[in-house]
């Protein structure tokens, strides 16, 4: 729970940004909870077996570097478009899957 009028240091209202200032002045979550709950890392591993060190999108754990973001075309015509630029599909389209 934070105190009354505690405020941020100064060196973290220079990275964030306005909407997220107002989101913090906002919730009534301490900073260490709300950094947290509001800036979650990326879980993928580098090349080098080290923590990514990018943002998590929200509702993922994923960056949009490591697929967070899409899920890929869910309509039929979206699939198919999809598939269309494959290049064993090039040739013939005809054979494209429904």
């Amino acid at each position: 729970m934070r105190l009354a009028g505690q405020t941020l240091p100064q060196a973290i209202r220079n990275y964030l940004s306005k909407s997220d200032l107002a989101r913090f002045e906002q919730s009534e979550l301490d900073l260490d909870t709300w950094l947290k709950n509001e800036f979650k890392q990326c879980n993928a591993k580098t090349r080098d077996g080290k923590q990514c060190q990018g943002r998590a999108i929200n509702g993922t754990n994923k960056c949009k570097n490591h697929g967070g973001k899409s899920t890929g075309p869910k309509t039929k015509e979206g699939r198919r478009r999809s598939l269309a630029g494959l290049k064993q599909y090039q040739n013939n389209p005809e054979n494209i899957p429904d």
